[in-house]
């Protein structure tokens, strides 16, 4: 009866009546069963009633059945962050106190599976209790293996506070290492330091390090352990704690080989013994061959998990197919294999006679498997892609697969299948499916609903969706993210507000014409009361003004301090005008509290140097999300870092790790007083990362970085230490910075460090003069490059012009591919038409479906006639967006006629047929914009502005006012673009007036009946008398007219 009770409960009542029986019904909560509970807890109110959704967990209290409930919870996918959290807080307390009852499988079900998505949320208090501190060994084995999962989720100070807790475990009283027993088959693992510490040894002291075993020996054994080895190579650890792992390595009997090169190389010294274990840490020197020579049986074999630091060129040159057949077992079992890595290896093996043609012969290849060649695929039967297809490990390898492999994999698996194309494909490789069977007028949730689809794909069945469910709550943010006011427009304001609420709290990257018209259909329509059920970025259009009081104001900007601030460019009137009215909320003060700083949140990011300076040191955290600074605020930023760090010149790697992705707004001046040894140590991992997540600050950085070196007259040979494989491999990115000057690099860069690390360098973000050093080497090195080295070019390929272009190979999918996402081609369309025809030259003159989905970004690039081959089924076939922007109209028109031939079938779906055709609308021929027009799509500006002026300015008014919808008063700003202008110049002031644009109009508005229309005559400079009797003889004739009218009469 409870669960029936509850049910009928309003929501907003839920926590008062729990509060009031919830002590006397105890008994009533356990006695649910999981499928009853899971009906409450799933009601609508309750997920979003987080106090009740934490109370009926905690009183939950059987382990098992709240692993039922958890699993039916994760099945509602998506939830926001108050939910998950309020979750974890109600599940937590309980699981704790079973953990030590748990076995290993039970543990993996929990850790990686139930609580996977929970665990970004987890506090310190929530770690720092009796029940973990005297958990069983295998508990916190996993325990640390599940935080260390989540390393990267957690702050600084969050990754410091799960350290002190594993240490206070590890260092209890007894016998140490704790959890180490050479008897015990389950804890004599030498790979000690991964169990039980994994990332959080970043911030180990040596003290500790010590602490850890009453035997140095141990410490020893662990120190050199393999697994060990990888750990603390890609960690920034204390400079106390190198020195004494380095002493352990040294000290090891038999000691670490090293090869012959290392050794000459680092020395016997005891600074040589920290430089040599710490590069066999980072990059393997102790165990890396001799790469002249061929890389052995044997070689691989004493490499063992190291294997994967051997770049792509070290295998092209030195490994044989015969060698690395012998090892295969050893290399499919080694993690961490580039996919450039897996492809030399998986060709090597193939040429040298290993037949793949069936999936036990795929599956065999293990981690390997991301270098399967695409056409490889073509000779498996239907049965053995679907077995594959089944294989969680091997989709899972796939996924970081180049396009081609992706695509091929994916069509194969759709020629298998009769029934639902979506079921057999693996939800991570959804974003292959082609576009056209997407086009569909329903949709089944179930099947689609936990895919990885790209925005493109989910902008095409989203009206679909609309129209097959109304639970929008319960739609994933990869099918919520193709939102589109034109796939909406048939939902009633109550329905849109729902779907609009559902986005909150989902990590969706809303695009800002989606944002844009989802905010002017919404505006009036949010009250103070409602606000915080809406995705903090339509906030920003919801002005504060309507918030009268200041407990209203400061909840509505705590909220808009979560939104993406990206979507106001900086320095716009509607950034600076949030951030006064925040302030005078706040009640303007003249600095800013760590609690005004909370509220502001990412609002933050607008104050001027002057306020940064002034806030309390907590801006320095708050600072963290913003994506660029202006120099105002960069110098206040200095000042803060100053005031917490001391002087730049004490600063260590540790200290630049301590600031995060503040270190970044650093200018050349301050980053000048760091020791270059701090810097070389903190910033190549640091600039990866930068390099994915802020690419504007990488580059930033880099330039700030780089010292500007002097050119020399005589600068033939090196004046600094010559490059060599081991700078390359821990530098990285770094030696842009370092290397700016074309003489420098062309004389301290031997040609064998280049070779070695072709792949590096050509990721690497030099100028273009110091790219041409490369490829000058190149050409010295190889002449014309062979074809497997071209995937390793990145942005060395654009300093190829055409004609050499035209002399490579490019016989396969997978080398075209490489060559096209390596590098920014934006503006060398000719080469890439090069690349292009050199491919279709080995392969035949017409591009399929897999080829067009890689050409898609470049298609501009085509010429003429590649385009008119491109056949029907080629253009249903891709799976991914062709981008028009470059293309001349000519070739606009072409397209779009192509693609409406191939997508006439799917009209009776508008909105996903006006999804297909909209990356070539710009092509498009009036009747088809007027026939677009007729299903209201809700054409957003973007798209508005890249059509025909020819063709837009033969639309009447309706039809201008059904295309565009919500989006026609964004006109207005547009006043002098092409576009537009073809449109008013077109049209009378009373037409563009009656759709409310104040926009100047070229055509003259006609007379009402009865009245004649006399052109005044142009004024002729100089002749001013002559103008004035022209005038007066216009005012005669009109009054001598109307005296003739009134006599007829």
């Amino acid at each position: 009866m409870l669960e029936k009770i509850i049910l009928l409960i309003p929501p907003e009542n839920i926590t008062q009546f729990l509060n009031a029986a919830m002590s006397a019904a105890k008994e009533k909560i356990g006695s649910l069963q999981p499928g009853e509970l899971l009906d409450i807890l799933i009601k609508p109110g309750s997920a979003s009633n987080y106090p009740a959704l934490e109370t009926l967990l905690r009183k939950y209290e059987d382990i098992s059945k709240i692993g039922t409930v958890l699993d039916g919870l994760n099945q509602q996918v998506n939830r926001n962050n108050e939910s998950l959290q309020a979750v974890l807080n109600g599940v937590w307390p309980r699981f704790v106190t079973a953990l030590s009852s748990l076995n290993s499988s039970s543990l993996d079900q929990w850790f990686n599976k139930r609580l996977q998505t929970y665990l970004p949320f987890i506090t310190q208090s929530q770690l720092n209790t009796s029940e973990i501190l005297t958990t069983n060994c295998l508990g916190f084995r996993h325990l640390v293996k599940a935080l260390n999962i989540h390393y990267h989720d957690y702050t600084v100070e969050m990754q410091q506070g799960i350290y002190n807790i594993l240490k206070n475990y590890l260092l209890q009283p007894g016998d140490k290492p704790k959890c180490y027993n050479e008897s015990d088959g389950n804890q004599n693992s030498t790979a000690w330091f991964l169990n039980y510490l994994g990332k959080y040894l970043t911030y180990c002291t040596g003290v500790d390090l010590r602490a850890f075993s009453d035997s140095q020996q141990l410490l020893q054994d662990f120190a050199v352990d393999p697994q060990n080895l990888v750990l603390v190579g890609g960690l920034a650890l204390a400079e106390e704690v190198k020195e004494y792992y380095s002493d352990l390595i040294a000290r090891q009997n038999p000691p670490l080989a090293l090869g012959r090169q290392q050794e000459r190389s680092f020395g016997t010294s005891r600074l040589g013994r920290v430089t040599t274990s710490l590069s066999c840490l980072s990059q393997v020197a102790g165990a890396l061959p001799d790469i002249t020579g061929n890389l052995s049986v044997e070689t691989f074999k004493r490499l063992g998990p190291f294997a994967v630091r051997l770049t792509p060129s070290m295998l092209l040159a030195n490994a044989d197919g015969q060698t690395l057949r012998q090892v295969l077992p050893l290399l499919s079992a080694t993690g961490g294999w580039s996919p450039v890595q897996a492809s030399v290896i998986m060709n090597k093996v193939i040429q040298n006679g290993y037949q793949i043609n069936k999936a036990s012969s795929v599956l065999i290849m293990g981690k390997l498997a991301l270098g399967l060649p695409v056409n490889v695929l073509d000779k498996l039967d239907n049965e053995d892609i679907l077995l594959l297809a089944a294989d969680e490990n091997f989709t899972d390898s796939l996924e970081q697969a180049p396009l081609p492999v992706k695509y091929k994999f994916v069509q194969r698996i759709l020629q298998s299948t009769t029934g639902s194309p979506f079921l057999s494909i693996p939800d991570k490789l959804a974003d292959q499916i082609p576009l056209s069977r997407l086009a569909s007028p329903q949709m089944k949730i179930n099947e689609i609903n936990q895919k990885k689809w790209a925005a493109d794909q989910a902008s095409v069945f989203f009206q679909a969706v609309l129209k097959s469910t109304q639970q929008y709550s319960s739609l994933s943010s990869t099918v919520l993210q193709g939102f589109s006011c034109g796939a909406a427009n048939f939902l009633n304001n109550s329905q849109f507000a729902s779907l609009a609420k559902a986005m909150k709290g989902k990590r969706i990257r809303l695009e800002d014409r989606q944002l844009s018209c989802m905010t002017k259909r919404l505006k009036g329509r949010i009250t103070p009361s409602d606000l915080e059920e809406y995705p903090a970025e339509v906030l920003f259009y919801v002005g504060p003004e309507t918030l009268a009081n200041t407990v209203n104001c400061q909840k509505y900007f705590h909220l808009v301090a979560q939104a993406n601030m990206e979507f106001l460019p900086s320095g716009s009137s509607k950034r600076e005008s949030l951030l006064e009215s925040a302030m005078a909320c706040l009640g303007t003060p003249t600095l800013f509290s760590k609690e005004n700083l909370q509220i502001l949140g990412n609002l933050s990011c607008t104050l001027n140097g002057y306020y940064i300076a002034k806030s309390d040191p907590y801006i320095l955290t708050i600072l963290q999300s913003c994506m660029s600074f202006t120099e105002d605020q960069l110098v206040a930023i200095e000042q803060q870092l100053e005031n917490k760090y001391g002087s730049p010149s004490t600063w260590t790697a540790s200290t630049l790790t301590d600031m995060g992705i503040i270190a970044s707004a650093l200018r050349s001046g301050t980053l000048q007083r760091i020791s270059e040894t701090e810097k070389t140590q903190f910033f190549p991992d640091f600039l990866s990362q930068l390099k994915t997540r802020n690419r504007n600050q990488f580059t930033y950085i880099l330039e700030q970085l780089a010292n500007p070196q002097r050119q020399k007259r005589a600068a033939a040979d090196c004046t600094r230490t010559p490059l060599t494989t081991e700078v390359v491999m821990k530098q990285r990115d770094l030696l842009a910075s370092k290397y700016t000057s074309s003489r420098d690099l062309d004389a301290c860069l031997p040609d064998d460090v280049l070779q070695n690390n072709l792949e590096t360098f050509g990721e690497m973000e030099f100028q273009d003069p110091l790219l041409q050093v490369l490829k000058l080497k190149l050409d010295k090195i190889f002449g014309t490059l062979p074809e497997d080295y071209l995937p390793l070019l990145g942005n060395i390929a654009r300093m190829y012009n055409t004609t050499e272009i035209a002399q490579w190979n490019i016989t396969t999918a997978e080398t075209l591919s490489a060559l096209l996402t390596g590098t920014s081609w934006h503006e060398e369309l000719l080469k890439v038409t090069s690349l292009v025809t050199r491919y279709l030259e080995a392969n035949g003159d017409q591009l399929d479906a897999m080829m067009l989905t890689v050409l898609a970004p470049h298609i501009c690039a085509l010429e003429d006639t590649q385009l008119k081959a491109i056949s029907r089924e080629a253009i249903r076939g891709t799976s991914r967006p062709m981008n028009t922007t470059l293309c001349s109209q000519h070739k606009k028109n072409l397209l779009y006629r192509q693609l409406k031939a191939a997508y006439e079938e799917d009209q009776s779906s508008p909105d996903a047929y006006y999804q297909l055709l909209k990356p070539a609308l710009g092509g498009a021929p009036t009747k088809d914009l007027i026939k677009f027009a007729s299903s209201y799509p809700v054409m957003d500006i973007d798209t508005f502005t890249a059509l025909n002026p020819t063709e837009v300015k033969q639309l009447s008014t309706q039809h201008l006012k059904d295309l565009l919808g919500d989006n026609l008063p964004e006109l207005n700003n547009l006043a002098d673009h092409p576009v537009v202008k073809a449109w008013t110049q077109a049209h009378s002031q009373s037409e563009v007036n009656s759709l409310g644009l104040h926009l100047t109009a070229g055509l003259p508005d006609q007379p009402p009946n009865g009245f004649i229309n006399i052109p005044s005559v142009p004024h002729i400079p100089g002749r001013a008398t002559t103008n004035v009797k022209d005038q007066t003889l216009q005012l005669f004739y009109c009054i001598l007219f109307n005296l003739v009218l009134a006599a007829v009469l």
